[in-house]
C-alpha cells in the first residue's frame, strides 16, 4: 500500500511543481496589489492540493 502511495504521489509531482512562469502575473507589482496577486495564486495551489486527498 504504501509503495502504491508513493508512486501515486511521484505521479502528481510534476502537476504540482512550479512552471517558470508560476509567479509571472506578480512580477512588476507592488504593495496591495502584490499581495492580493499572490494571494490569488497560493490560493489557487492550496485548493488543488486539498483536493488531491479526495481523489484517493
Amino acid at each position: 500500500m504504501k509503495k502504491i502511495l508513493s508512486l501515486c504521489f511521484l505521479a502528481y509531482l510534476p502537476i504540482i511543481a512550479q512552471s517558470p512562469d508560476y509567479y509571472q502575473s506578480a512580477q512588476q507589482l507592488t504593495g496591495d496589489e502584490l499581495r492580493n496577486q499572490l494571494h490569488e495564486i497560493i490560493k489557487a495551489i492550496m485548493s488543488f492540493l486539498t483536493a488531491l486527498p479526495k481523489i484517493f
